[in-house]
């Protein structure tokens, strides 16, 4: 904005500045909301996946941390 603007352009020019900042900010929150969704559900479906194991068959897992656990044995000595 130069300094021989009018008011009256000066204003008009800052509305504009003003629209499209808005604008983008508007586009900026839909966006956000977009990811946002995307993380949930990925999330969601990540917790599924480690749950599952857990509530399908306590007794595989039983066995795959005692052979976990004798591996780190193992591997100490």
């Amino acid at each position: 904005m130069s300094s021989n603007m009018s008011l009256e352009e000066k204003f008009e020019a800052l509305m504009r500045s003003y629209q499209t900042v808005t604008s983008l900010n508007e586009e900026m929150r839909n966006q956000n909301e977009y990811l946002r969704k995307q993380l949930e559900q990925s999330m969601k479906q990540k917790q599924k996946a480690l749950e599952s194991p857990s509530t399908s068959n306590p007794e595989d897992q039983r066995e795959g941390a005692k052979s976990q656990h004798s591996e780190v044995e193992g591997e100490a000595e």
